[in-house]
């Protein structure tokens, strides 16, 4: 997550704080000259991403780490 994603992260939830939805934000911060990461004009479903994006990444990071192992099988062959 680059430090212009975490910008456009906050700036759209103090967006969706006073109310706006999806499609009325992407409209202002192409008013306002922002870009998607890439570089494109924003629509909705761009906001949805970074949104979404920014979620499953918190999630993931507070998930408490597991470890497993599989059925593993070693041959030994014996060298002359």
């Amino acid at each position: 997550y680059s430090v212009y994603q975490q910008a456009l992260y906050n700036k759209i939830l103090s967006l969706r704080e006073k109310g706006m939805n999806y499609v009325e934000i992407a409209k202002w911060l192409n008013k306002y000259g922002y870009k998607t990461p890439r570089g494109n004009a924003f629509r909705n479903n761009h906001v949805h991403s970074i949104v979404k994006k920014r979620r499953e990444r918190l999630e993931f990071m507070q998930r408490e780490p597991t470890q497993s192992l599989s059925n593993i099988s070693l041959r030994y062959k014996k060298t002359p």
